[in-house]
């Protein structure tokens, strides 16, 4: 998992992009259930390989984050430690703040 603090439109689109940390890694077991075997067929010309289809799920605690992710069986990923924050005030509204009102269409709201 990783985080960034830009604003929505200039997010990282990669790993390899200023502006993400990594915050925590979830290791998790999958099952054939979760993975498709892609270019599988003779005429296929780039190498086998298995796409994986799950959810992530975040668990917002008063002073931590858990991560679940959820296959077609229920929970794959394996237990781990809370990612600890530090929740801060904001004093005013930023402008990520105003893109997300604006993506949401008033659904979403700052407190």
């Amino acid at each position: 998992m990783v985080m960034s603090t830009l604003p929505v439109a200039e997010l990282p689109r990669s790993l390899k992009k200023e502006g993400a940390k990594p915050v925590c890694a979830v290791e998790s077991v999958l099952s054939h259930r979760d993975m498709k075997k892609k270019n599988r067929h003779w005429y296929n010309i780039g190498p086998e390989y298995y796409r994986a289809e799950f959810d992530m799920k975040v668990i917002i605690g008063a002073a931590d984050l858990k991560f679940e992710m959820l296959g077609k069986d229920g929970v794959v990923s394996k237990p781990h430690s809370e990612v600890q924050v530090e929740w801060a005030t904001a004093a005013k509204e930023t402008k990520s703040q105003q893109a997300v009102e604006e993506a949401f269409g008033g659904l979403y709201k700052a407190r």
